[in-house]
């Protein structure tokens, strides 16, 4: 039986094919399509890539240009800038994403860092968020421990007048810490919170400290 190290190496400069299957690194540039599932210790891909099943990757997991993976996404560490979508379940240690990274399924990380606009349709969980917005972005609910949400470049419209920030919309947040800039909730339960300009929140639930910024909207506060 092959050992891991003896596994194979895929790349591709160009335009072509990878087949399912284990590998050792995977690189492609160009316009890449996977075929089937696939596992690797490591995967980079630049251009424009896409998987008809899903990757597993006991490595960092990079890619560069606009990537679409048709199932589940594992890795230690998920590092993209520019365009990637996932269509299955998103699992990683680590997830640090720049451009527009966009999940149609649950997401889980210990760590997630964005820089961009981040869209995910289901749940993004993980022990630290943090999300500098630099497009609109939604997500259907959020839950960890610490969670920050700042403020990105403000955008205009045709370059004439109607100039604001990007906000991050979300149904309910669930954490033990927060600080919110230029976010729209439902709901927040959390023990601390710092509610910044550019909120807007429906019920807020605390147990713990609250400042709430003077700009900030919040149209029911409970203390727990």
């Amino acid at each position: 039986m092959m050992t891991d190290k003896q596994l194979p190496n895929s790349t591709i400069a160009g335009a072509g094919t990878i087949s399912g299957g284990k590998y050792n690194a995977v690189r492609c540039s160009g316009s890449v399509k996977i075929t089937d599932d696939i596992w690797c210790h490591s995967f980079s891909a630049s251009g424009s890539a896409s998987a008809v099943g899903k990757i597993e990757c006991e490595g960092l997991l990079e890619t560069s240009g606009a990537m679409r993976v048709a199932g589940d996404v594992q890795a230690d560490t998920v590092k993209c800038s520019c365009a990637l979508r996932i269509s299955g379940v998103t699992e990683a240690r680590k997830i640090m994403a720049s451009g527009a990274f966009k999940a149609e399924k649950d997401v889980s990380a210990e760590f997630v860092d964005i820089s961009g606009g981040i869209t995910v349709d289901g749940l993004l969980n993980a022990e630290y968020i943090d999300i500098r917005l630099g497009g609109d972005s939604r997500v259907g609910s959020i839950g960890g421990g610490t969670i920050t949400v700042k403020r990105g470049q403000c955008v205009s419209f045709f370059g004439f007048f109607k100039k604001r920030y990007p906000i991050l919309k979300t149904s309910v947040i669930e954490a033990d810490s927060v600080d919110l800039e230029d976010t729209v909730a439902e709901t927040v339960r959390v023990i601390n919170a710092k509610i910044r300009s550019g909120c807007e929140i429906g019920t807020l639930e605390y147990s713990g400290n609250l400042e709430v910024d003077p700009n900030a909207k919040i149209v029911n506060i409970v203390k727990r």
